[in-house]
């Protein structure tokens, strides 16, 4: 019985390891000191110093990047076939609960995903779809999130002075502007002076 593998244990050893690649490739990018982009594989030494490597399609440039502006790649792409990585601005175009704009890819830590949040409502955020665009980041077009604070502000005015005038104490000062406002004559009046006249004449 000497040599008998009564648990076929010799034949698994024997067995070539297997070789199989993940069913989505994880992309990452960073901005290169030359200002340019470069994306695929991210490798952090223990210095925390991040340099993007080739993955198995080299393409551009690689090296050593700023670690504020390494993202990771969301597996979606846009509707030009741009891949769409974190710190991405998209503008959306899929139906939504709320409207929304433009909106920042972020990484949603409650739904364990990369989701948008827009740039006026920074406090909700939708799924990322295939019709969704990429109009630029947050690292070279800042100028984008300004119009979208600008936005966020006149909505807020707007919500206050709502929530001012529909206060019970100054309901009665809402409507008595209005009605002053429209009656003939009165100079807060937008119509022309004399088109109450022509209208009496």
């Amino acid at each position: 019985m000497e040599g008998f593998d009564f648990f076929g244990l010799a034949a698994k050893e024997s067995r070539e390891p297997e070789t199989r690649e993940l069913p989505r490739r994880i992309l990452f990018r960073g901005k290169l000191k030359s200002g340019e982009w470069a994306s695929g594989n991210l490798n952090v030494d223990s210095k925390g110093i991040c340099i993007i490597r080739p993955g198995k399609n080299v393409v551009g440039k690689y090296g050593r990047v700023n670690p504020e502006t390494v993202g990771q790649a969301t597996g979606i792409l846009d509707k030009l076939a741009r891949d769409i990585f974190e710190g991405d601005i998209l503008k959306i175009h899929h139906k939504t609960p709320l409207p929304v704009g433009l909106a920042v890819v972020k990484y949603d830590k409650k739904r364990s995903a990369f989701r948008a949040f827009p740039v006026d409502r920074p406090w909700y955020a939708c799924r990322i779809a295939y019709p969704d665009e990429i109009v630029g980041n947050i690292y070279d077009d800042p100028d984008l999130l300004k119009q979208g604070e600008d936005t966020q502000n006149d909505e807020q005015e707007r919500n206050r002075l709502v929530r001012f005038f529909m206060e019970p104490r100054h309901r009665l000062q809402f409507w008595l502007c209005i009605l002053l406002c429209a009656a003939p004559g009165h100079p807060l009046c937008r119509k022309h002076p004399h088109e109450h006249d022509e209208r009496a004449a």
